[in-house]
């Protein structure tokens, strides 16, 4: 009898173990299924006030806490509430957290060690939500390498009746923002230029000084407004340039059908000649915000601050159009701005050198 009841007390011991284990266990469990439904900053944006809640139809959430904030990136962990799966003790939705000046990207945890980026502060200093994140290795199905209907299309030729009265970086900069895009990378803001599309991927030029203060991630707006982020690039930094890849099915088919590739050819350029005329375009205050006139000074020129060749050209350039597009007058892509002086004067990544890098 006393056997009995020892067992029957160990059994209830059990039951109960279990029981708290189910009614607060999940407490310590991370809820990885977690979206923002809201948010605030403060005046003086060092505080950011995030409503959450769970996606999934069971489930609350208790807490949220910060994981690190570093490298531009404040990473998130929430937890789930006590009470089991459906639990609701101690559940709460809404969290504060200091932001870093630094800070300029949000991003909640999504298990396995990754986290999805939902919030980035952009030029202005404004936060926005992020459309789609573009994170780790590209990955392609085998039957996208063959959708030609994915395909960006090239950017049309300029078109005038009469050059000497044809506002040429005017007509560029209208049709060809399309092909044009704003960058962020840290505080840094710069251009960039769509310049191809191969299996899925599209690829966008930059000089690889605009990405020197991050190494995790680049915010990307596009010429209709539409903003991503890539963690995928590559910098090249003895030739001063850096590209950016973004998978094709990243980008809503409705933004998509307003891009293009830059039109580029070989012929033409090797064709290239001083006191050409050409077009120097950037998206410092906006995408293809910026374009002018100008003319080529040099070809093909030795640089001895870049121990490169580079492309010596002279139009009006800022601060944040490194990273833009250098065309001729009919439009067609001659290289990347990397640098520029107060005389007008611009050192130009070749497209030469451009296509011996990226393919």
């Amino acid at each position: 009898m006393n056997h009995l009841k020892k067992c029957m007390l160990l059994s209830a011991a059990i039951v109960a173990a279990l029981c708290l284990l189910y009614f607060f266990g999940t407490g310590f469990l991370k809820n990885t299924s977690v979206y923002i439904s809201s948010f605030t900053v403060s005046e003086d944006g060092t505080q950011m006030d995030l409503r959450m809640m769970v996606s999934s139809s069971v489930g609350y959430l208790r807490k949220a806490v910060v994981h690190s904030q570093e490298n531009g990136e404040l990473l998130i962990d929430c937890y789930s509430a006590f009470g089991g799966i459906n639990g609701s003790i101690g559940a709460k939705n809404e969290f504060s957290f200091s932001l870093s000046p630094e800070t300029t990207m949000i991003s909640l945890n999504r298990g396995a060690g990754q986290y999805e980026a939902l919030l980035y502060k952009d030029a202005d200093g404004i936060w926005q939500r992020i459309d789609h994140v573009t994170k780790g290795q590209v990955v392609i199905e085998e039957e996208e390498l063959v959708r030609e209907d994915k395909r960006l299309p090239r950017m049309a030729l300029l078109e005038w009746e009469n050059y000497e009265e044809t506002n040429i970086a005017d007509l560029l900069q209208k049709q060809g923002q399309g092909m044009m895009v704003q960058l962020q990378a840290g505080s840094l803001i710069g251009s960039g230029v769509i310049y191809d599309e191969n299996n899925g991927v599209v690829t966008i030029l930059t000089a690889a000084h605009v990405l020197e203060e991050t190494d995790t991630f680049v915010c990307i707006t596009f010429c209709d407004g539409w903003s991503t982020v890539s963690r995928e690039y590559t910098i090249y930094e003895k030739e001063d340039l850096a590209e950016i890849r973004l998978a094709v099915e990243a980008i809503p088919e409705e933004h998509l059908k307003q891009y293009w590739r830059a039109n580029y050819e070989k012929e033409s350029f090797d064709a290239l000649k001083a006191q050409d005329g050409c077009i120097a375009m950037g998206s410092k205050s906006g995408v293809a915000a910026e374009a002018y006139e100008g003319v080529i000074l040099d070809n093909w020129i030795y640089m001895e601050d870049y121990e490169e060749y580079m492309i010596w050209a002279r139009a009006n350039v800022m601060p944040g159009m490194s990273g833009g597009g250098l065309f001729d007058t009919r439009g067609r892509l001659l290289g990347i701005l990397s640098g520029g002086t107060e005389d007008g004067e611009l050192a130009v990544i070749p497209l030469s050198v451009i296509q011996f890098l990226v393919y």
